[in-house]
Parts: C-alpha cells; sequence; structure tokens
C-alpha cells in the first residue's frame, strides 16, 4: 500500500527520479522539495514497514476533479515483479474521478512498452498532439501524449486536461509553442540556415546524394526563389529568430492547376512540437488561392513524416506526376485542395 512520504526520505525519491527521467523531465532537486509545500502536490511512496527502503514512487496532482500523475517510477531493483500495477491500484483506489499521465510517443520499443503497461492497468491513449512545456528554466519541451482512465478522452475532454496541466502545473499559456516560434516569410538572411536544416536532415535520412534536394543547385537560394504569386516560402523561427524549420509551396511546369510541397524540414529538436503543423496549415493555406490540388516526393524510411502528411489528407499516388529530379524520392503524394 503506498503512503504519503515523508520528508525526510525526499532524496531517495529524487535519485529514483533522476535514474528514471531525463534532464527535461524533471526539475533540480530544489524545486521538486518546493512543490512539497503545494497544497495540489503530493509524493507517495512504496515502502515496507520493516524497510527504509523506497522501492517505488508517485508524484500527484489533484486539480479540481483530475488527478495527474506527474512522475511514477519503481526503483529498477525492483521491478518486473508486479509493484507498479499495485501502486496503480492504490492511487486509483484512494482519489476520485478521472487520473491522466504523459507518456513518451510510440517510436521507440520500451515507449511501446510504458503505454501497454499503462493500457493494462486501465489508461487508454490519446493520439492528440500534447506538448510537454519546459519543466524548469534551462529545460525544453517535449512531444508527449496524454493517457487517462474512464475511456478515451475526445476532443473537449483532452483540451480541458491540457488547460488545466498548462495552468496548474506548467504555469503557461494554452498558446506556450506559439510564443517560443512564429512563422514569417523566409528573407535572404535565412538561405544558408535553411540550406543547412535541409542538409542535415538528408544526412540524417541517407539521402545525401543525387536524386534528392541534396543536389539541387538552388538550394541555397529560396528568398530568390520563392518570390513569385503561386510561389512562397517559409520559415519558423524562434525567439532569437534563428531558423529551426521551412515549408515551399512551388509550381509544376506545365501543369498549372497542381502545386508541389517542397523543402518541408525541421530540425530535430522541434519535431512533434506543432511547429511542422503550423508550417503546414500556412503553406495549404496560401495554395488553396491558386491551386486544386497539391503534390509531394519524399524517401521511403521517412515514416514518420509519411504520417504526418496522410493526418493532413494525403494521399498515396503510385507514379510520379512529372519529372522533377528527385529520382530517388520513391513516395509520392498527392492532396486535394
Amino acid at each position: 500500500m503506498i503512503s504519503k512520504l515523508n520528508p525526510y526520505d525526499f532524496d531517495k525519491i529524487y535519485k529514483i527520479m533522476e535514474d528514471s527521467f531525463p534532464s527535461d523531465e524533471h526539475r533540480s532537486s530544489e524545486e521538486q522539495k518546493e512543490l512539497l509545500n503545494n497544497p495540489n502536490y503530493c509524493i507517495y511512496v512504496a515502502k515496507p514497514e520493516d524497510s527504509s527502503d523506497i522501492q517505488g514512487f508517485m508524484a500527484v496532482w489533484q486539480i479540481e476533479t483530475l488527478t495527474f500523475i506527474e512522475h511514477f517510477a519503481v526503483d529498477e531493483r525492483y521491478r518486473n515483479a508486479g509493484l507498479g500495477s499495485e501502486m496503480l491500484q492504490d492511487i486509483r483506489n484512494m482519489v476520485q474521478g478521472r487520473i491522466c499521465l504523459e507518456v513518451e510517443l510510440p517510436y521507440t520499443d520500451m515507449a511501446k512498452k510504458r503505454i501497454g503497461f499503462y493500457e493494462r492497468n486501465g489508461f487508454a491513449y490519446n493520439d492528440y498532439q500534447y506538448i510537454q512545456p519546459a519543466i524548469s528554466n534551462g529545460r525544453n519541451p517535449i512531444p508527449l501524449r496524454i493517457m487517462a482512465t474512464e475511456g478515451s478522452l475526445d476532443i473537449e475532454e483532452f483540451n480541458m486536461v491540457k488547460e488545466l496541466l498548462y495552468k496548474e502545473v506548467y504555469r503557461v499559456s494554452t498558446n506556450y509553442i506559439d510564443e517560443i516560434y512564429h512563422i514569417r516569410l523566409i528573407e535572404a538572411k535565412d538561405n544558408s540556415s535553411v540550406e543547412q536544416i535541409i542538409r542535415s536532415c538528408l544526412i540524417e535520412y541517407g539521402g545525401n546524394h543525387e536524386g534528392t534536394a541534396w543536389a539541387d543547385p538552388n538550394l541555397g537560394r529560396f528568398s530568390e526563389i520563392y518570390n513569385k504569386a503561386g510561389n512562397s516560402y517559409w520559415v519558423a523561427v524562434d525567439k532569437e529568430d534563428n531558423v529551426v524549420a521551412g515549408v515551399g509551396i512551388g509550381e509544376l511546369e506545365g501543369i498549372s492547376e497542381v502545386c508541389e510541397l517542397q523543402k518541408m524540414y525541421c530540425l530535430s529538436e522541434v519535431r512533434g512540437l506543432g511547429v511542422a503543423a503550423r508550417l503546414m496549415d500556412v503553406a495549404l493555406e496560401y495554395a488553396k488561392k491558386y491551386y486544386q490540388k497539391c503534390y509531394l516526393e519524399t524517401l521511403d524510411n521517412m515514416t514518420r513524416a509519411q504520417k504526418f502528411y496522410e493526418k493532413y489528407g494525403f494521399y498515396r499516388i503510385d507514379k510520379p506526376l512529372l519529372e522533377t529530379g528527385h529520382f530517388c524520392c520513391d513516395v509520392r503524394y498527392m492532396k486535394e485542395l
């Protein structure tokens, strides 16, 4: 049975926290300890009566009728023995109403394993875009997902949960990401930054060769090329005006009703934060003014990008629409505008 943490044991649970979570997912020891003075925050521990060992802990926020498990970890010496499930059952017996928590996206075997664990314990995975704001100064925002008891969340329920967490836990507005990054048209000073982003992404996916954007002769001249009606390029920049992502809409020679979504690339550190979604919204809204359809080409191993395109209504087509010079881009998509 879990019980409230004795403050004298704080260092023990913080050691488990440091061992179990990346630095971006927890506060400093001083900040974390200070939260014990917050009446809406409590840490529960699994600690045998006859031992000084902390076997696991659960840091919990009570926000109106919502219970939020911010941190939950079992000491590695006591894992795989059912303790985690027992602790979750204990908290479910202790509180009323919905319980939620944050999980990593299912891109790794470990993340999938954790999601499966929570599903077996009565939590539903909700695939709405969600960003954990920077938990402390010097930490970074992280793309995560919300899991919750009492069934899957509909969009209104999800937005309510997100608003409560942003307001009470992270102390930020729901427009948090918009306050960090904004979209603007490309300028000449951005050309080299965009080129570097594209080249780094292509290296990451093995596309640094002929037949991809790598060999495009105009790769560093975007501000000159995207400067007429029906052709435009936007960049996402941070508060210091550093470019972190970009996307273009360009005409296709000889096909007046179809445009191409071009050179959409993001730095790895901003993927999943909603930056690409904002760029896509701007690009497609612009494309609607001039075209009836939008075409794109990508690499077969860019699977996350493909899922992103499909969420926006792009569908695969078998053959290239025309010769673009990107003969190694072996996946093609089309979308009605």
